[in-house]
């Protein structure tokens, strides 16, 4: 069943099923260590962090000190975002148009959070000696990292937007409405 549902899915929805499944290791393993004691975290995730860190100049992952306003948008990653991702897999496997209102909400939530972030990559002097891109090819490079994170939940939301029903009127959720 959850096989002949995935065959009729466009490129996008699994572009997005891909992204929001991938996304939920991501948020409890790298992106919430910003949030939470380093001990909870074992030292090769720590690591990574770092390493990314120091390759892409991002100022905000895996140091000691992020500034405030990342902080809350992890915040709410870990308590909005990660529930909208778990509840888009079952979704899409479940082929539910009810993800449409989540799906406009989060799209419209998490494309203004990344515009404030690629707005403080292009624009903010980072001092010599601390992290974050001096150059504008380490700019733009750290652009081109966050810019999926805008894009993508932004065609969600315009998609979702345009669609009454995203997945047909066959969809689970209007099959259960018609046996109630």
């Amino acid at each position: 069943d959850t096989q002949e549902k995935m065959a009729g899915w466009t490129g996008f929805d699994w572009v997005m099923f891909a992204f929001f499944a991938t996304h939920i290791p991501v948020t409890l393993l790298l992106d919430v260590q910003a949030l939470l004691p380093a001990a909870w975290f074992p030292q090769a995730l720590l690591g990574l962090t770092a390493q990314y860190r120091d390759t892409m100049q991002d100022p905000y992952m895996g140091r000691d000190d992020p500034p405030f306003w990342f902080l809350a948008m992890i915040v709410c990653e870990l308590f909005f975002q990660l529930p909208c991702f778990v509840f888009f897999v079952w979704a899409f496997l479940k082929q539910s148009n009810s993800i449409r209102i989540p799906g406009i909400v989060y799209g419209a939530h998490v494309s203004t959070t990344v515009i404030v972030i690629l707005g403080d990559i292009l624009f903010t002097t980072f001092p010599e000696g601390t992290v974050g891109p001096k150059t504008l090819q380490q700019r733009l490079a750290l652009c081109g990292i966050y810019a999926p994170y805008l894009v993508l939940p932004l065609l969600f939301c315009i998609k979702m937007s345009l669609s009454p029903q995203p997945f047909g009127s066959g969809s689970a959720s209007v099959a259960a409405k018609k046996r109630n």
